[in-house]
């Protein structure tokens, strides 16, 4: 991850934890967003079976 400031410096480490951990909930929120629209598609898809496969009886 890139740090971009005006002018060149150095970050201090407490600083640096709080970005990387501000970074990690991010791609922790994408990452469940991406697996919730997974589920709902594969929940869907189950739906259908079920429904087509009680159509026989």
């Amino acid at each position: 991850m890139w740090l971009y400031s005006e002018y060149i410096r150095k970050y201090p480490q407490d600083f640096i934890t709080v970005v990387e951990a501000l970074a990690h909930t991010g791609a922790l929120a994408i990452q469940n967003a991406s697996m919730y629209l997974t589920l709902k598609e594969d929940k869907k898809s189950l739906e259908e079976d079920i429904w087509s496969h009680r159509l026989y009886f």
